[in-house]
């Protein structure tokens, strides 16, 4: 079953609607580092019948960086947006996990606009097909703020792990039951603390502030066991840096060190069957960032915007940069047409190209996107006709063929958070 997993980045100091006092920033990292489609198989072509009248947007700042087209652009025909059902939808939140199933999108955690969500309202499941919601099971089902949780879809169960035991769990889709997670690893780890899926295990490294910052585990789905893994030659433990996982090994990139007040451009490829690090090299790579976006193409890794300022972020930066592991060599990318630089977005791999949408800037929200082609280096901004109100902090998954964005923060006076949402659909695929 091919797993497609959003990759979202939390915005520090838009926390509005949050009722968080300490750390807010970045789950996994625009990525989530969680693991990125190597291809597309799933192919979804729902129609639109029963589908719900579309949230009026609010059109946020929309144009090129840059100052012209390249030559010999090549534009492809736009998707179409839109709406998707909200009967029976589950409570409005921001900061939740999104994963495609295969033909569901199920929906986990987060955080409401008033603070944290009921148990019984935490997870949900989308059936594209049918353009339904259907109900998740909630008895054995972890408990408490659902914010400060790592979660991965297995393929056929959804991993849950917090910060105490009775935040963890695994949640059987055949059997829409929950179990135990063993929770032995020591200092827990949160959504703070970058994650990535390999298959069979689940690899951490840092974050999560001074405590956890110094870890290095992975847990085996098979034995429910965890163990620390080499951190010989790794990079410096981090946070808010970015982890994606390649198929044979996790990279791990960019970040706040934990000797410095400045963030790095360094970085490393951790190999689990050999329990080796090798560093990534720093020519040509994009600046020294923070809480950037990261996506996995098969083939390389793109790494997108972030933050240069360890505080404020105030100098974020929309550029970015491709980084081969077989050469370990860095391409700088094109910021022609590029989307504005913006904080709270979700960036995914199609299997084509990397599409941002959404995010935005201190109290100013978007609804606009772009996509980008890494084998013509052009960006192609997404259409706005249709598309769902301005939000951050929302979910994305790709289904195959549509991009399907729930949830998210739409207001920041009165906070309020959503619980609509709308798909943006591709002829190509």
């Amino acid at each position: 079953m091919q797993v497609y997993v959003i990759a979202l980045l939390t915005m520090t100091g838009f926390n509005a609607c949050s009722s968080d006092s300490a750390d807010t920033r970045a789950t996994t990292k625009k990525d989530g580092g969680d693991a990125i489609p190597q291809s597309s198989t799933s192919k979804t072509n729902e129609n639109n019948d029963g589908i719900s009248d579309t949230v009026t947007p609010t059109t946020g700042p929309v144009g090129p960086v840059g100052e012209s087209d390249p030559p010999n652009v090549v534009v492809h025909k736009a998707g179409k947006w839109s709406s998707i059902s909200d009967a029976g939808s589950p409570s409005a939140r921001h900061r939740h996990k999104a994963f495609f199933s295969g033909d569901k999108m199920i929906v986990w955690g987060g955080r409401a606009s008033g603070g944290v969500i009921s148990a019984a309202g935490l997870g949900a499941i989308y059936n594209v097909k049918t353009n339904k919601w259907e109900f998740m099971q909630s008895k054995s089902a972890p408990a408490g703020e659902f914010n400060n949780t790592m979660a991965h879809w297995l393929g056929e169960k959804l991993f849950v792990f917090g910060n105490e035991p009775s935040k963890s769990g695994l949640w059987n889709a055949a059997l829409n039951l929950w179990s135990e997670v063993n929770t032995s690893v020591g200092v827990a780890y949160t959504s703070y603390s970058p994650s990535v899926f390999t298959g069979s295990s689940i690899l951490v490294f840092g974050g999560g502030g001074s405590t956890n910052q110094k870890k290095h585990h992975a847990y085996d789905i098979k034995t429910n066991t965890w163990k620390a893994f080499s951190a010989v030659n790794a990079p410096k433990y981090a946070d808010d840096h970015s982890l994606i996982w390649t198929g044979s090994k996790m990279i791990v990139w960019g970040g706040d060190p934990e000797d410095s007040v400045d963030p790095t451009n360094k970085g490393g490829g951790y190999d689990p069957i050999e329990d080796k690090w090798q560093p990534t090299t720093t020519v040509n790579a994009p600046t020294p960032r923070r809480e950037h976006y990261a996506v996995w193409t098969g083939t390389k890794m793109i790494v997108w915007d972030g933050c240069w300022e360890t505080d404020s972020c105030k100098d974020d930066k929309a550029s970015g940069g491709i980084y081969d592991p077989k050469t370990d060599s860095w391409t700088t990318m094109s910021n022609i047409r590029a989307p504005l630089k913006r904080r709270g977005a979700t960036v995914i791999w199609t299997g084509k190209k990397m599409v941002v949408w959404g995010g935005g800037a201190p109290f100013t929200p978007f609804n606009d996107g772009a996509e980008y082609d890494p084998s013509t280096d052009q960006w192609q901004p997404m259409a706005i006709e249709g598309a769902p109100a301005a939000r951050y902090e929302h979910s994305a998954v790709w289904t195959g063929s549509c991009l399907i964005v729930w949830g998210g923060v739409i207001s920041f006076n009165p906070p309020k958070s959503a619980n609509d949402g709308a798909k943006y659909c591709y002829e190509e695929y």
